[in-house]
């Protein structure tokens, strides 16, 4: 993967095993099933931000109820 390309929602939930893929990532953004830090996401090539980040380095992951993933940001 591109180093140097922005990280989206959809990237996460690949590169975190909830998805298989990206075009699954996407299509359940669009069906409303996919939650970061427990806010809804509506399109499906949002890009995370500084302020997304929980205590400035955790983001959550969520696919539906019970898929839940956790990323922690490291230098």
């Amino acid at each position: 993967m591109d180093d140097d390309e922005p990280m989206t929602v959809s990237r996460l939930f690949q590169l975190t095993g909830l998805t298989s893929s990206r075009a699954e990532a996407y299509r359940v953004i669009r069906a409303g099933g996919a939650y970061l830090n427990n806010r809804k996401i509506t399109p499906p090539d949002e890009l995370v931000f500084d302020s997304d980040v929980l205590h400035g380095k955790y983001l959550i992951l969520r696919k539906g109820k019970r898929n839940v993933a956790a990323v922690e940001l490291t230098d």
